[in-house]
Parts: C-alpha cells; structure tokens; sequence
C-alpha cells in the first residue's frame, strides 16, 4: 500500500488478486497466534493458540489425527475418482480423499496438504505426506462430505484439525491459485 501511494507501484502490483490472497492466507494464521507477552527479552517465537481452533464453530471445524506436521491454507479439491478428477487438481490446492493408495502419490507433488477421512499414521496418506513434507490430517471421517471442491481450509497437521474459513459460492468463476503457507 505504501508504494502506491508513494507511486513505486501501480494499482495492478499493489493490488495484484495473488498478493490479496496470499495476505488473507497469512492473516488467518496470525489469527491463530497465541498474544505476545507484555515484554520482549531477546526473541519472540509466536505460537498457536489451539484454544482459538478449539472455540470455532463446530460444522465447520473436523477433527482427525494429525499425520504429517505443518500448516497449510487453501483452497480444497475433493476427488472421490481419481481417474476422472485427476486432471482438475492444481499445485497449491489442499487434496480430500476418502483415502489415498500409491496411485495418488503424482497429486502429492502438487498438493498444499492433504486430508483423507480414513488411515493412521501408517497409512499410505500419512507416509506419503510426511516424504514431501506437506501437513495432513487423516481419519477426518467425513471430510469428504463436508468439504467442498473450491472451500478455503485451514489444515492443522500437528494438531489434527481441519477448519473451512470459507464456503465456495456457487459461481462459475475460476479460482485463485493457492500456495503452501507453512
């Protein structure tokens, strides 16, 4: 904003629809902080707040275990059918599978996270997800059906949590391309 106002930036840089939806992405992690205390000495490492997951509205929060560490924002896919939907998945989009088996591992390249309604740590979702370092939640039992293609979703792969921050409307028009946040 200070560039364009300052005029080092035109209203398309300053405004660019990626930026505003990798700033709102990055908001609604902060939101997730735990306060920081009244002084600093030395450093700061912000923590969650689970508390904050834990209070949210309970149809829009799933809980499952977490697989795979890390935090991820964005929007969802829901593939029920792989060898029909395949061809639909995006890199930065977060995979919701009722369960995923080896011939899945080419969309784990691209995805921002994944979620799965059925398997343990050992399960092929888990493993695979923890090998590229990617945050998932598995054993989210109806993911599948609450989640919708297009929904923005805040995957917890450390505690297990699957929020949706944002319901898809029902439009034809085209998504933002999505990023791994964390």
């Amino acid at each position: 904003m200070r560039d364009y106002v300052a005029g080092r930036k035109t209203a398309q840089q300053a405004f660019a629809p990626q930026l505003i939806a990798r700033n709102r992405r990055q908001h609604l992690l902060n939101e997730r902080l735990k306060e920081p205390p009244m002084a600093l000495i030395g450093g700061h490492v912000p923590q969650r707040d689970d508390q904050v997951l834990l209070d949210a509205a309970q149809g829009d929060l799933l809980h499952g275990l977490g697989a795979s560490p890390g935090v991820a924002v964005g929007r969802a896919r829901v593939i029920t059918d792989l060898n029909r939907q395949a061809g639909e998945f995006r890199q930065g989009e977060i995979l919701v599978a009722r369960f995923t088996d080896a011939s899945w591992t080419p969309l784990f390249v691209l995805a921002a996270g994944v979620v799965a309604d059925i398997g343990s740590a050992l399960s092929h979702s888990s493993i695979v997800s923890r090998e590229f370092g990617i945050p998932a939640v598995v054993n989210a039992k109806q993911a599948t059906q609450t989640i919708r293609t297009g929904d923005l979703i805040y995957l917890d792969g450390d505690g297990g949590v699957v929020r949706i921050e944002e319901r898809v409307a029902d439009t034809d028009e085209p998504l933002l391309e999505q990023r791994v946040i964390a």
